[in-house]
């Protein structure tokens, strides 16, 4: 819930990290990484938080057979 309205900012974080994997950055985010005029800081969703958030859903969708309502 933390993160609800940072949507498009994890969209965007994920296209990065598709096209370019070595930025990836277990403590926190892309350095160079700006997003509507801000640096990466603790009011955004870090790497490992971004990936788990895609992974848990995906488990979901296994899991109930079809998108959890």
């Amino acid at each position: 819930m933390k993160y609800m309205n940072l949507q498009m900012y994890s969209i965007k974080r994920l296209h990065l990290l598709v096209a370019n994997p070595e930025d990836y950055n277990p403590e926190g985010s892309g350095k160079d990484f700006v997003y509507q005029g801000a640096f990466w800081n603790e009011g955004f969703p870090s790497d490992p938080e971004v990936i788990s958030s895609i992974f848990c859903y995906l488990l979901d969708v296994a899991y109930y057979g079809q998108m959890p309502q």
